[in-house]
């Protein structure tokens, strides 16, 4: 997954500034990808990263693709969150106690409960 991010992110010159995806739990489920988004990314440019994360995950994940193809997985949402939010983020567990150099953001996480705290400004998907 965080392989597909990455090459979808250089392959369109995509300005994702932070991004983290997890499963979002439905009928059927899907990957949530948490971005924080640079000015340039409109509405249709978005729609244009998250086609290309598709794209990249189906090539390189044949299980993806095929539970894509029979609807056993849902098209990917993007959530764009508002500027600062994984500053605060990071913030928020160093006043937690944790090292600042050790604080890490994941790129992947299996926490469900991750943007539950994310002001979500945008909700972008394949379809519109």
């Amino acid at each position: 997954v965080t392989g597909a991010l990455l090459e979808a992110v250089e392959s369109g010159g995509h300005d994702v500034q932070h991004f983290t995806a997890c499963v979002q739990w439905g009928e059927p489920p899907r990957y949530a990808l948490y971005a924080e988004l640079g000015d340039s990314m409109t509405t249709e440019r978005s729609r244009e990263f998250l086609r290309a994360f598709d794209r990249s995950l189906s090539e390189q994940n044949i299980e993806y693709e095929a539970k894509r193809e029979s609807t056993r997985l849902g098209a990917p949402v993007l959530k764009r969150v508002a500027p600062g939010s994984y500053q605060a983020l990071r913030q928020k567990r160093v006043a937690e106690g944790a090292p600042e150099s050790q604080v890490k953001i994941p790129q992947l996480s299996t926490d469900m409960e991750f943007g539950a705290g994310l002001e979500v400004l945008e909700e972008v998907t394949l379809d519109g």
